[in-house]
């Protein structure tokens, strides 16, 4: 009940009035109370007085008193007592003139004791011969014999008065809570009323209905109903805008040609484009679990881990329709609360790589046997040249041996992205890696260069042994590149250091070389290009093919290579990982 703003302001309003008639309950009796008792002690002592004036008029004689004193008590609502100084009563006139003589000693009542002792006593108590409480006040008549008047009323006349006043109070009391009560409740619907229909308003703007705000109540609610008016028209407007942007959205990505799929964090599907249909089940997926959306489990495993936490994912997912497969590059992203997948069919494209990759070993093949046949007539002219002539000899030995290396790294290329990695053995990737550094310490350039090795005791892996090949390239890049920056002078130096990553063993080639620009982090990985389009061909093989040969050989193997971290003018790390032997 108090809950409600009724509740409480009927609390705040009772609390207080509550308080305040207590207090004054409170206060008003005991004023009244001191008030009375005064009066009426006044008005005995002038009562007192009066009986004295009579005794002294009509002498002390008990039996010439009595008939007036009684008359006089009678008019007067009071009881007269007339005890001599040995407290002997000598009238009273509540008790009948034969029974005075019987009545108790009052020499120990206490206002008669004060009396006697210092002319004049007060007191409330219970009479022993009437049983009634009264309140007494006592006077000495001093003279040939000392006696003492007492004039007494009864209590409950006294308590009467006071009763009368109790009851006057409490109507007054109780009308004014009325009062205060009905006032309270009109001003509280005054105030609440508006409240409740703004609150109506709210409720019927969330329902998606014209709001009715109240115009009427208190200043402030007027206010407070003429911002909210104006708040919700914002709204209204904002809303209007943002479902126009929403729809426009929308068909921009309808007429995508990438597929989007959006997932939450309770794994349930938000919206997917008409481009998405090969990939999931029903394209009226909103709300629906992620594994019942999703036809093919790599998707499923990409939104998995995503969901987990992993910022991007990449795959590769053939679908098959009948004799025709389709190819699609699945790509996913965090986004906040929310993971986004998607699907661009690559069909094209991989027909087309895979129609290099056949051209590119069929030329490579078909090279083959005329460079043979070059080297060989080569060869034969060099043993009757002249000095002058073996000299042109040995130029073409060199560019023959120069285009069998490039013609052997296009086959291995064209292999390797062809899904074939060779035989797999178990393998050491310490020797693997120690094997391609006694190669590059062959390189012209290596002596120039520090080539630091940190490696474990051993490194067991399940790999083709071609492996090695993709260990050199790197090293091989990271020593040429570095020699040049430095040119025969001290300081280059290449860091190798292997790593166990739990399910996979992690080789960082690191170098203090030239280092690559920045937006080349992938495009040093494809055929025939390099870190710098500036940078001449200076050395053999310098074809821009050694990285894309050396992803090629780990992807094939279940690893990868990617450029970790480089700082133009302070040098390259590249990060190469293989899963661990099981």
């Amino acid at each position: 009940m108090f809950k409600s703003i009724k509740g409480q302001a009927a609390l705040l309003m009772v609390l207080p009035l509550a308080a305040f008639l207590g207090l004054s309950w409170i206060l008003v009796l005991g004023d009244t109370w001191g008030y009375l008792e005064e009066y009426v002690r006044h008005q005995l002592s002038n009562l007192t007085g009066a009986a004295e004036v009579a005794v002294r008029a009509f002498g002390d004689d008990p039996k010439a008193l009595d008939a007036p004193l009684r008359a006089w008590a009678g008019k007067a609502e009071v009881r007269v007592t007339l005890v001599d100084r040995n407290g002997t009563v000598l009238l009273d006139t509540e008790v009948p003139r034969d029974m005075v003589s019987k009545m108790e000693n009052h020499l120990l009542r206490p206002e008669i004791r004060k009396a006697f002792e210092l002319g004049e006593g007060y007191a409330v108590r219970r009479s022993d011969t009437t049983g009634a409480e009264y309140l007494y006040e006592a006077r000495r008549l001093d003279g040939a014999t000392p006696m003492v008047i007492r004039v007494s009323m009864r209590k409950d006349i006294f308590y009467g008065a006071l009763s009368s006043l109790r009851r006057r109070l409490w109507l007054s009391f109780a009308i004014s809570f009325g009062l205060a009560m009905v006032i309270g409740a009109w001003w509280m619907r005054r105030l609440t009323d508006p409240i409740l229909a703004i609150a109506k308003g709210a409720d019927a703007a969330d329902a998606g209905e014209e709001p009715e705000f109240p115009s009427g109540g208190p200043a402030e609610i007027r206010r407070l109903s003429l911002s909210l008016k104006r708040m919700y028209r914002r709204l209204n407007r904002t809303m209007e805008e943002l479902r126009r942007e929403r729809g426009n959205l929308r068909g921009l990505v309808e007429t995508m040609p990438v597929g989007v799929l959006l997932l939450g964090t309770d794994r349930r599907a938000i919206y997917c484009n008409s481009a998405m249909e090969r990939l999931v089940r029903a394209l009226n997926c909103q709300g629906l679990p992620m594994e019942g959306v999703i036809r093919h489990p790599e998707v499923i495993e990409l939104g998995e881990a995503l969901l987990k936490g992993a910022r991007s994912v990449e795959s590769t997912v053939t679908v098959q329709d009948g004799s025709k497969d389709t190819s699609y590059l699945v790509r996913g992203a965090s986004a906040g609360d929310l993971a986004v997948l998607t699907a661009q069919d690559i069909s094209e494209r991989v027909k087309l790589e895979e129609t290099l990759r056949n051209f590119v070993a069929d030329v490579g093949h078909e090279f083959q046997t005329p460079l043979t046949a070059i080297r060989g007539a080569a060869e034969l002219l060099l043993q009757g040249a002249s000095e002058e002539d073996q000299r042109f000899v040995k130029r073409i030995l060199e560019q023959q041996e120069r285009l069998s290396d490039m013609v052997d790294r296009l086959l291995m290329l064209a292999r390797c992205e062809g899904g074939s990695a060779g035989p797999v053995e178990e393998l050491d990737l310490v020797h693997l890696v120690r094997e391609a550094a006694e190669q590059v310490s062959l390189m012209p350039e290596a002596p120039s260069v520090e080539v630091r090795m940190e490696l474990p005791t051993s490194a067991p892996v399940r790999c083709g042994r071609d492996v090695v090949t993709a260990v050199r390239n790197l090293l091989e890049n990271a020593v040429k590149y570095t020699a040049q920056k430095f040119q025969g002078r001290e300081g280059g130096v290449v860091t190798v250091r292997l790593q166990d990553m739990g399910d996979r063993w992690a080789l960082a080639v690191e170098d203090n070389g030239p280092g690559i620009p920045e937006g080349m982090e992938e495009t040093v990985f494809q055929r025939f290009r390099r870190g710098e389009f500036h940078r001449a061909r200076q050395s053999q093989g310098g074809y821009g093919l050694g990285l894309a040969i050396a992803r090629g050989i780990l992807r094939a193997n279940g690893g990868d290579v990617r450029l970790n971290s480089s700082r133009p003018g302070e040098g390259s790390k590249f990060l190469m990982e293989l899963p661990k032997s099981k």
